[in-house]
């Protein structure tokens, strides 16, 4: 019976104490003038200190925040969708052993400690006096109860804060993965999709997309009022971003540009070039076109130092090949050209009908590979040939014209609107030479045997 006793002493002490300590379970106070209804605010964090968590809240609900509490250090996960900042301040600040007090002036809050209301519970305990607990009979032992779940939060928000791990939970639809070929994908305001990935296509977000969106082939247009949580990547397309518009992860336009609209916000790396539609001024056109023809200059330089470093290797290492493809650029350079722009078309259609299916892919990827290697040796074969006719056979060294047709390719590459146009007859002679030659012997006939070269066997001198 003796520790019967003692266990109703010690559920009477903490009764007591709860009861004294009641009036504080509120543990933020508000002071000043606060509105009805605060502004709702849309947050998705993750093992953020919660320092950093206040900073954020306060910046979606448009306040100046001032903390003079000494706050102790908990990571908090976040993810907020329309909650009104007053209560997701007062969860942040939501402590045990601490109290604060709130004060706002207009959009200026300050947290301060309360200290009327931080002070030892065990003082509000002096002079309580216990009455003698009288004789307690024997009560029956107790069936185990199970476990008990806590009912759902009528806003549908649970925050729990702590020094270990921290979890949100907001049971709200993150939306589906939208993946496209040869199509384009509008989100309308309002919708929320995950993951985006096009090929092929344009890109118009005007809602939100909780994943990253990926382009290849085309466009992406993030609207105003749109965001996207993830990343921003095109791959040989434009990148706009409006006003008002906001991407949190990285964006990159590779072998494309990005147009940046002042009021745009980015929350990770760029890696794209630019085209502020402010940066039109008179005073800078100068130095904006000294800029542009730099870049096509280092453009030209580094993809002709690459055909240089290619065209080296496949002369020592397939020097018959690459006789076959310098013949034909010689021999037939106006065929060359039309058999380029109709393989070009060939290997896009090929690509998309092989993106058709998810097993074509990855053989449409590696193909692209390997096409994209031989225009790159074939291209050399040809800036050989255009080497081997500026030095008029003074001399043999093949190396030399090599050389001589990469700086000429640089040089044409600096020029405006005709750097563009060298590069792209040269791709074209190199595709041509590809298809005229089969793959450069690689694709022979079956039925017909003999040399494996369309045009003459590999031994014939040029002319």
């Amino acid at each position: 019976m003796s520790w019967l006793r003692g266990s109703f002493l010690a559920a009477a002490f903490a009764a007591a104490s709860l009861a004294v300590a009641s009036p504080a379970d509120a543990h933020v106070k508000r002071q000043g003038a606060w509105p009805d209804a605060d502004k709702p605010v849309t947050l998705d964090l993750q093992k953020t200190p919660r320092d950093e968590a206040l900073r954020k809240v306060a910046d979606a609900a448009g306040w100046s925040l001032v903390v003079k509490a000494n706050l102790p250090q908990k990571l908090v996960d976040l993810h907020l969708k329309q909650q009104p900042a007053g209560k997701v301040l007062d969860l942040l600040l939501d402590d045990e052993d601490d109290d604060y007090v709130a004060k706002r002036d207009g959009t200026l809050v300050v947290i301060e400690e309360d200290e009327e209301g931080s002070g030892n519970p065990s003082d509000a305990l002096k002079g309580l006096v216990i009455p003698p607990i009288p004789p307690i009979p024997p009560v029956p032992p107790v069936p185990p109860v199970g476990s008990v779940h806590a009912a759902p939060s009528s806003t549908g928000v649970s925050i729990s804060i702590g020094s270990d791990s921290s979890e949100v939970d907001e049971p709200h639809a993150r939306g589906k993965d939208r993946t496209v070929m040869g199509g384009d994908v509008r989100i309308a305001k309002g919708e929320i999709a995950r993951d985006i990935t096009v090929f092929g296509g344009n890109v118009d977000i005007e809602g939100e997309a909780t994943g990253d969106v990926t382009v290849f082939g085309g466009n992406v247009r993030v609207h105003e009022g749109a965001r996207v949580h993830g990343d921003a990547t095109v791959f040989g397309g434009t990148l706009a971003l409006a006003p008002g518009a906001k991407v949190d992860g990285d964006v990159s336009a590779l072998g494309g540009t990005l147009k940046r609209e002042p009021g745009s916000q980015i929350g990770g790396d760029v890696n794209a070039k630019t085209s502020d539609s402010d940066s039109s001024d008179s005073h800078d056109k100068p130095r904006g076109l000294v800029m542009r023809a730099g870049e096509s200059i280092m453009d030209g330089v580094r993809l002709a130092a690459v055909l240089f470093v290619i065209g080296t290797v496949l002369l020592a290492l397939a020097g018959r090949r690459m006789e076959s493809l310098r013949f034909e650029v010689a021999a037939r350079p106006m065929r060359t050209l039309a058999l380029g722009l109709v393989g070009l078309l060939g290997g896009v259609v090929v690509l998309i009908a092989l993106c058709v299916t998810v097993i074509g892919i990855p053989i449409a990827l590696v193909g692209a590979l390997l096409g994209v290697l031989g225009m790159f040796g074939a291209m050399c074969a040809v800036l050989s040939v255009v080497g081997e006719a500026l030095l008029r056979h003074r001399t043999t060294n093949q190396y030399v014209h090599l050389a001589v047709g990469c700086a000429l390719f640089v040089a044409l590459s600096a020029l405006p609107w005709v750097g563009g146009f060298v590069g792209l007859i040269t791709a074209l002679a190199g595709i041509g030479t590809l298809v005229a030659t089969r793959g450069a012997g690689f694709f022979v006939k079956r039925n017909g045997g003999g040399t494996p070269y369309r045009s003459v066997p590999p031994e014939a001198p040029i002319a």
